[in-house]
C-alpha cells in the first residue's frame, strides 16, 4: 500500500483505506473530553474505509482515553488499541559522550524491565509484518498487543538517551513514564504533573 497525506478539505480523502490522525494530546484531561471529541468529529471523512487513529499523550487510569482503551483491548465497539513504545522511534538514542559515567542499578533495572515486558516492533524495513507476526495475523485475521509483548533489548544508546530524558524530568520517574512508556499498563499508570490547571483548559 501507499501513504497519503491529505486534509479534511478534501473531500476524497476518505477514499480508499484512509487513516486520519485526530491528536487528542491532553483532551482527557478537559472535565468533558468526550464531548470535546465529538465536536471534533465531524471534521473527519465519513467514507468507507477510512480509520482514525485517536493519539492521547495526557492520559490517566478512569479517563476518557483510558476508558477508550480498555473497550478496545476488550474487543468491544469499533476501536482497536494499538500501543507505539517510545524505542522504537530510531532518533531517540544517542551515542556515548566522554563525561558518561557506567550504566547506575537503576538503569540496567530498567532496560532488565523492558527485557521482560517490552513490545517487539510488529514491521519489517518492507512496512509489512515480521514474519512470526504475519503467520499470526493470517491465523486470527489480527494482531493483539499480547502478541507483541515478547519483550525488547534497550541498547547501551538507547539507555544513554533515556538517561538524559530521566536528568530533564529532575529525576521523576513518573513523568518519564507519561511521556516515555514502555508498555500500556505504565502509559496509564500515570499522566505526570498537570502543568495546566483544568479549570483554564475548559
Amino acid at each position: 500500500g501507499r501513504l497519503r497525506r491529505d486534509s479534511a478539505e478534501n473531500i476524497d480523502a476518505g477514499v480508499g483505506e484512509t487513516y486520519q490522525n485526530l491528536q487528542c494530546t491532553e483532551v482527557p484531561l478537559f472535565r468533558n473530553a468526550a464531548h470535546t471529541i465529538g465536536k471534533l468529529l465531524p471534521a473527519i471523512s465519513k467514507f468507507f474505509g477510512s480509520c482514525i487513529a485517536y493519539e492521547f499523550t495526557a492520559r490517566n487510569v478512569g479517563d476518557y482515553a483510558h476508558k477508550l482503551w480498555l473497550r478496545a483491548v476488550a474487543g468491544k465497539g469499533l476501536n482497536r488499541a494499538v500501543f507505539a513504545a517510545w524505542y522504537w522511534h530510531t532518533d531517540y538514542a544517542r551515542p556515548r559522550r566522554d563525561n558518561d559515567g557506567p550504566f547506575t542499578p537503576e538503569e540496567l533495572d530498567y532496560r532488565d524491565t523492558v527485557m521482560l515486558k517490552g513490545h517487539e516492533f510488529p514491521l519489517g524495513l518492507d512496512g509489512k509484518l515480521i514474519p512470526r507476526l504475519q503467520v499470526i495475523h493470517q491465523r486470527k485475521g489480527r494482531v493483539d498487543l499480547s502478541d507483541i509483548a515478547v519483550g525488547y533489548h534497550l541498547s547501551d544508546e538507547q539507555l544513554y538517551f533515556l538517561r538524559d530524558v530521566i536528568e530533564d524530568a529532575n529525576g521523576d520517574m513518573s513523568q518519564v513514564d507519561c511521556e516515555f512508556p514502555y508498555s500500556p499498563e505504565v502509559a496509564f499508570a500515570t499522566a505526570g504533573r498537570k502543568l495546566v490547571p483544568p479549570n483554564v483548559m475548559d
